[in-house]
């Protein structure tokens, strides 16, 4: 008898319907009472040529409700299973780099790391924007007119090529949100810093990476690279997102700009954790995030 799983299985994630079945160990976990708006099942990072039928194949499966979701994780030969409400979510980071994407879903309990293949962005893209439409009540207000960061139009020759059309496309598709902070690509060398820092800096050819920060009123979106500093002649291709419901972010931290320092760094606090962003010392978006929370 042919194995359906097994015959579709790849590196690919799936989205459970009457041809991809749930797989048999997450069965006993799973929800009867309800049918899920969305539900997908997360593959094993093997190869095609390590699976054998009979194989337990998929790590996750992600079942997405109206009001809350399960996360069903396989642990072994037995399945853990967290259930949240969508309010309950604080931060999403999105990442990709090539062929490898990881989507971190934190609550002030516990970050949950799905890693996937980026064959699957678009499903992935999906489960992000479901949980962003809800998880930010209809009903919540704004932030107050008198807090709100002033929009700062970048130069056209501030963003390479690659973030001036992430920004046209933001524009384009999400126009309530301004964009009011950003750091451009910089070789660290060239500013002023301490002696010994700015021969390293040298030495490594070290730079600090781009970013954008977008704000529609109630979420924050940062767009990077996943992945602060480059050094040497190391690629970058990745690309990173991260959703904060502006609620859920408690203070933000702006070191003062000094003399000498190369770098200073923004520190915004949620119940869960810290995120820290880095910025070029003169760069002076970074007072938004100050108008932003303060």
């Amino acid at each position: 008898m042919r194995n359906t799983e097994y015959d579709r299985f790849g590196p690919w994630i799936l989205e459970i319907s009457e041809i991809d079945q749930p797989p048999q160990l997450f069965l006993p976990f799973l929800r009867t009472d309800m049918k899920p708006i969305f539900e997908i099942k997360i593959p094993r990072g093997i190869e095609r040529r390590n699976a054998v039928p009979g194989m337990d194949l998929y790590d996750y499966v992600i079942s997405m409700y109206n009001d809350d979701f399960d996360i069903h994780k396989r642990e072994g030969g037995d399945v853990i299973s967290r259930c949240f409400r969508y309010e309950q979510i604080i931060c999403l980071s999105h990442t990709e780099s090539l062929l490898s994407g990881h989507l971190e879903i934190s609550t002030e309990a516990e970050c949950f790391d799905l890693p996937f293949n980026t064959v699957s962005s678009a499903i992935i893209q999906r489960l992000v924007d479901i949980i962003r439409e809800r998880y930010i009540d209809d009903g919540a207000e704004r932030v107050e007119s008198c807090r709100l960061p002033r929009e700062k139009v970048p130069d056209d020759d501030d963003l390479g090529f690659y973030f001036s059309s992430i920004m046209r496309t933001e524009r384009r598709e999400n126009p309530q949100r301004i964009l009011f902070a950003w750091q451009n690509r910089i070789d660290l060398k060239h500013l002023d810093g301490r002696k010994k820092k700015k021969l390293f800096n040298r030495i490594s050819s070290k730079q600090l990476l781009e970013s954008m920060h977008f704000f529609d009123g109630r979420e924050l979106k940062i767009t990077g690279r996943g992945q602060t500093y480059r050094y040497l002649s190391q690629p970058v291709y990745g690309k990173q997102d991260v959703y904060i419901p502006l609620k859920r972010i408690s203070s933000a931290e702006v070191e003062d700009a000094e003399e000498g320092r190369t770098v200073r760094k923004c520190r915004l606090n949620t119940a869960a954790a810290a995120l820290e962003l880095v910025f070029a010392s003169d760069n002076e978006t970074t007072d938004n995030y100050r108008r932003l929370v303060g």
